[in-house]
């Protein structure tokens, strides 16, 4: 991996939501956004003022946006539904601050990550939100471990 890294000429600098990392006015070119929970990261990204610095800079293509599971899924105009699958009421739990049901926006669709993914320890709840969203005509794109859904303007595909 560091021999790729290399040939790349990536450095990875690690960002934390806590204000670690490298400075605000640094240019990161990409992001690489992780899971976990749901709407732990969409408040830690709200906490931070991350989710403003990184919807102005899509909007600006000035930065590629890579998210797996959760970090996929805060894309989305609503977090709503995803409640089935992640349990949205350790944000106020731990923070004493209310759940952020909004996500960041950038997608008119929803991201379900995980469906039809044996294995997986939430491939089924994922694929009954992924029902749900179906069942209730909510836009969404489904997806198996190891697919991405890459976005190039106007162009998206799934690979």
């Amino acid at each position: 991996m560091a021999a790729r890294r290399r040939r790349l000429a990536a450095r990875p600098e690690p960002m934390t939501t806590t204000g670690k990392g490298p400075p605000a006015d640094a240019h990161v070119p990409a992001v690489w956004v992780r899971g976990g929970n749901v709407f732990m990261l969409r408040h830690a990204l709200a906490r931070s003022g991350a989710d403003t610095a990184l919807t102005s800079l899509l909007r600006q293509d000035a930065l590629v946006y890579a998210g797996y599971s959760a970090g996929a899924c805060t894309l989305a105009p609503s977090l709503r539904g995803l409640e089935h699958c992640d349990d949205p009421q350790v944000v106020p739990d731990t923070y004493g601050e209310p759940v952020i049901w909004t996500g960041l926006g950038v997608l008119a669709h929803a991201i379900v990550p995980h469906v039809d993914s044996p294995g997986h320890p939430e491939s089924e709840a994922l694929n009954a939100v992924a029902a749900s969203y179906r069942a209730h005509g909510v836009p969404h794109q489904a997806l198996r471990d190891g697919h991405v859904l890459v976005i190039d303007g106007d162009d998206a595909r799934v690979h």
